[in-house]
């Protein structure tokens, strides 16, 4: 069922589908195994760069990982977001994350009011320039087109060239920058709601 506050379809926060793409899967987080959960979130989220170009989702701790791991099932129960992490498909261990943000969290918490949905991405650095975000990105952009998400919006530094190839890769194009002028922003039409 489509809910036009959240612009989507309610399974996107109540049946979060595990998309298996071969050597990888996109998964939610296992709320039964939380400290383990933790103890990647933090190998792969402790990064410089994840500290300079998505600090939201940086952590120093295995404790604050925890703490990061329960806020993204908080948001995930709430409707504000998604979080997908990127694993192993045979040991099931995440090597990345991609967070989708609902247009309420987006609205509220953003200068930007944007009043759509968003995509953040981060990857642990042993397994960045493989392919294998822009894989999963596109993926989970196909699932967020099945959840009738109309537009999907991303925020980038400008100076971060790594990611902005990727969402060129996943047809996103540059359709403005940010209000401060350090970031561009990205958009795809996944859906025309317009009739």
């Amino acid at each position: 069922m489509y809910i036009s506050k959240y612009k989507a379809d309610n399974r996107m926060f109540d049946e979060i589908p595990t998309i298996n793409l071969g050597q990888i899967i996109l998964r939610s987080i296992y709320p039964n195994n939380l400290k383990l959960e933790a103890k990647f979130y933090y190998k792969i989220s402790c990064d410089p760069l994840v500290k300079k170009y998505l600090p939201g989702a940086y952590v120093e701790s295995e404790e604050e990982a925890l703490m990061k791991i329960e806020e993204y099932i908080h948001r995930t129960l709430s409707g504000a977001s998604v979080l997908f992490c990127i694993a192993n498909s045979v040991n099931k261990f995440p090597s990345g994350y991609v967070l989708c943000s609902s247009p309420i969290m987006n609205y509220h918490d953003s200068k930007e009011r944007i009043g759509d949905w968003t995509i953040d991405f981060w990857m642990h650095e042993m397994n960045r320039g493989k392919g294998i975000m822009t894989f999963a990105v596109q993926n989970v952009l196909a699932h967020m087109q099945r959840m009738q998400i109309p537009k999907v919006v991303a925020f980038t530094d400008k100076s971060n060239e790594k990611s902005m190839r990727i969402l060129k890769a996943c047809s996103m194009k540059i359709i403005g920058e940010t209000s401060d002028d350090k970031m561009y922003k990205f958009a795809v039409l996944l859906n025309d709601t317009t009739e």
